[in-house]
C-alpha cells in the first residue's frame, strides 16, 4: 500500500468516509425515534455492501510478483496466478506513451487502486491489477490473454523480466 499514488489514496479514502457515513447514519436512526427510523438497515445495508466492496478489491491486488521455478507468481489472496515462460508471447515495460488512452471497459478505477478489464489504443484490452499508474508491466500470453500489472521496482528488476521471455 505504500506504493498506491496519491488518486488512489484520495479515492480509498473519500470511499472509506462514504461507507463509514452510511454505517452511522443507519446506527443514528436506530437509535433516535426520527421519522426514518424505520428504513435504518437500509443505510446499514448499503454501508456493508460498501464494505464488501473495498475488502473483494483489496483482495484481488498483487502483493507481490516474483520469478521461480521458470514461471511469474503473481501474490494475490484471491486468484493467485502463475505463469510459465513458455506460454510468453512477450513481457513490456509500459511507457507513458502506452498508458495514453487508458479507459476502463468493466471493473474498478481508483478504489485502493485499478482493476478489472481495461483498454487502450496501444495494447488493445487486457485485465489490469495495479496499485499505481507509474510501474507497469504487460505479459502477452501466446493464447492472446493481456495482463497489466503494478510492480515494485525493488522487488522485481522489470529489466531482468523482459530479457527473459
Amino acid at each position: 500500500m505504500k506504493y498506491w499514488s496519491v488518486s488512489v489514496w484520495i479515492m480509498t479514502v473519500f470511499y472509506i468516509i462514504i461507507m463509514l457515513a452510511f454505517f452511522f447514519l443507519g446506527s443514528y436512526l436506530k437509535m433516535h425515534d426520527l421519522r426514518l427510523s424505520e428504513i435504518w438497515w437500509i443505510f446499514t445495508a448499503i454501508g456493508a455492501i460498501f464494505l464488501c466492496g473495498l475488502i473483494y478489491t483489496i483482495m484481488t491486488y498483487p502483493f507481490r510478483i516474483w520469478v521461480e521455478n521458470r514461471q511469474i507468481r503473481v501474490s494475490r489472496v484471491i486468484k493467485p496466478l502463475r505463469i510459465s515462460f513458455e506460454d510468453i508471447n512477450r513481457i513490456k515495460v509500459l511507457t507513458e506513451i502506452d498508458k495514453n488512452g487508458f479507459s476502463k471497459v468493466t471493473g474498478n478505477g481508483g478504489l485502493a487502486g485499478y482493476s478489472g478489464e481495461y483498454r487502450c489504443p496501444a495494447l488493445g484490452r487486457f485485465a489490469m491489477s495495479a496499485y499505481n499508474l507509474k510501474d507497469l508491466i504487460l505479459i502477452e500470453l501466446k493464447s492472446g490473454k493481456r495482463y497489466v500489472f503494478s510492480y515494485d521496482p525493488s522487488d522485481l528488476s522489470a529489466t531482468s523480466l523482459t530479457n527473459l521471455a
